[in-house]
């Protein structure tokens, strides 16, 4: 027979490693460059510094506390630091949105080099502090441009933060970019945590939300499981499966809370077992 013109989705309670309710704890931290690298970049100057902050603040305006599908709470916590060659720690992590913001709208631009490897370390000392479970991520804004290299090197801190458990999104400023060294920051697949993003549109004016909502959804879910698709013995009658996306916090089949070392995020990232797992679960 032919495929069924209707099709399921498999209500997330009904996969067993979902028989617990589950705290997941999101944190994430923002290093944004306020270097002359990318303050010079317009006139007037500090206009894309100024856009920075404005992504940042949408950003945050974004996150919301949720229940997902009834099964796990998802709460956020933010930080960050500004940097250029030095690195000033604008908040420590919080859930209070309106004291970070103000903390935000409080950066000045620094101007002269850029550090990012210094930077990149700072931020993972500050993330690290915080030992509570919980999945980390970095959003790194800067142009991929570095003027010294005191604290070991770009790539080598982003290696250090990367093998801590940090995940991180690579955020271009502007279109006047060096890739290559965005791509170093970023954590792989670089699909997944470079892909293009910019805190601006194309016009160089306005925010680009867009970047900021892909970002937190990419935060939030890994991609669900492939679809399935199962016959009637009787009728014949086919019919395709859609599973519900995962949440990035969740182990299969323990529902404990996975290290950010061992989490599995991001389509095409399952482990055998696990697509094995979840095959079973929506059978």
């Amino acid at each position: 027979g032919g495929i069924a013109s209707r099709s399921t989705e498999v209500p997330f309670s009904s996969l067993s490693f979902y028989s617990d309710k589950t705290d997941c704890p999101i944190r994430v931290y923002f290093v944004i460059d306020t270097s002359e690298s990318v303050a010079l970049q317009t006139i007037p100057i500090e206009s894309l510094v100024k856009l920075a902050k404005n992504f940042v603040h949408e950003f945050i305006r974004m996150l919301e506390n949720e229940f997902y599908q009834g099964q796990v709470s998802m709460t956020w916590q933010y930080g960050g630091l500004h940097f250029s060659d030095v690195v000033k720690i604008y908040s420590t992590f919080t859930n209070d949105k309106n004291a970070y913001l103000k903390k935000l709208d409080d950066i000045q631009y620094i101007g002269r080099g850029t550090f990012t490897d210094c930077a990149l370390s700072n931020m993972t000392a500050q993330i690290l502090s915080n030992t509570a479970p919980g999945v980390n991520y970095a959003v790194v804004i800067t142009d991929g441009h570095v003027t010294g290299s005191p604290c070991g090197g770009m790539k080598l801190q982003a290696e250090r933060a990367r093998d801590a458990g940090i995940k991180l999104f690579a955020v271009a400023p502007s279109r006047n970019i060096y890739e290559q060294g965005l791509r170093e920051i970023a954590s792989s697949p670089l699909e997944l945590y470079r892909n293009n993003y910019t805190t601006t549109q194309k016009d160089g004016i306005d925010v680009d939300t867009s970047t900021a909502k892909r970002i937190i959804q990419k935060t939030k879910l890994m991609a669900p499981p492939p679809p399935k698709l199962s016959s009637d013995k009787d009728s014949g009658e086919e019919t395709i499966t859609f599973p519900h996306p995962i949440p990035v916090c969740i182990a299969p089949a323990t529902s404990r809370m996975m290290s950010t070392a061992e989490l599995p995020i991001g389509a095409y990232l399952y482990t055998f077992s696990f697509y094995k797992h979840v095959q079973k679960a929506i059978l």
